[in-house]
């Protein structure tokens, strides 16, 4: 939802951590983008992570919705509550490296996140970066990903759904020959928004839905987000 780019100029956070990991392996969290990422970038609600202004023409007013409630028009929402479901995703993808986040609360995506999840997001791009630096990229599974597409001018973008991490390490190593898989149901046409699953559901007008498409489709950052992390950037730097 927040859309940043993956590339050579990547602002990132993921990235920015992973290249200055690079340069000095006695980096670490404390003194790191990633917790001034996670210290202040906050979002007050849905409609701001989701780059939106109130829309009366939907059937819920995301500005009473927190960041961690946003879903995104083309997505089918979780049966369970969304907030439970992305809390527990971390603590469980921290049960995989070791490390026990039980009772933890955030989301990797935006701030504010307690200092001990901040420091296993550290630590798992650290791991990463090393095992590829070292041993090349060996995936046990391939990064997921969502293909946004439109039609009239046949040009596309990748959202990458499960490897964030990944895909971060690989881009802040210059690596360009990483697999990506797409389901069948990941493939989102601009043309057809109003087929959407949460603009049909009402959600999302088409004109909202499509205010989202365009900004992620483009790899812009909601204005919040944007002009507070350049500042951040242009400061530690």
């Amino acid at each position: 939802m927040v859309a940043f780019s993956l590339g050579a100029n990547s602002l990132h956070p993921f990235v920015l951590t992973a290249k200055e990991y690079s340069k000095n392996k006695n980096y670490n969290y404390s003194s790191s983008l990633l917790k001034e990422y996670y210290k202040y970038i906050k979002v007050k609600n849905a409609a701001k992570l989701l780059g939106l202004s109130e829309d009366s023409s939907s059937r819920i007013n995301f500005t009473e919705l927190d960041a961690i409630e946003a879903i995104l028009p083309w997505e089918e929402p979780p049966n369970k509550n969304i907030r439970k479901v992305r809390n527990n995703r971390i603590i469980k993808e921290a049960r995989s490296f070791g490390v026990d986040l039980s009772g933890s609360k955030g989301w990797k995506v935006i701030g504010p996140l307690p200092d001990k999840i901040g420091e296993f997001e550290f630590l798992r791009i650290c791991l990463l970066f090393d095992s590829i630096n070292n041993e090349g990229y060996k995936p046990e599974k391939h990064i997921t990903g969502t293909l946004l597409y439109i039609k009239k001018n046949n040009t596309y973008s990748v959202v990458i759904n499960h490897g964030q991490h990944r895909a971060a390490v690989l881009t802040a190593l210059d690596y360009s020959n990483a697999t990506i898989l797409f389901k069948p149901n990941k493939f989102v046409i601009r043309e057809e928004a109003a087929n959407w699953v949460n603009v049909k559901s009402g959600l999302f007008s088409v004109d909202k839905a499509l205010t989202v498409f365009d900004r992620i489709f483009k790899g812009e950052q909601p204005s919040t987000i944007e002009r507070n992390w350049n500042k951040i950037i242009k400061i530690k730097n």
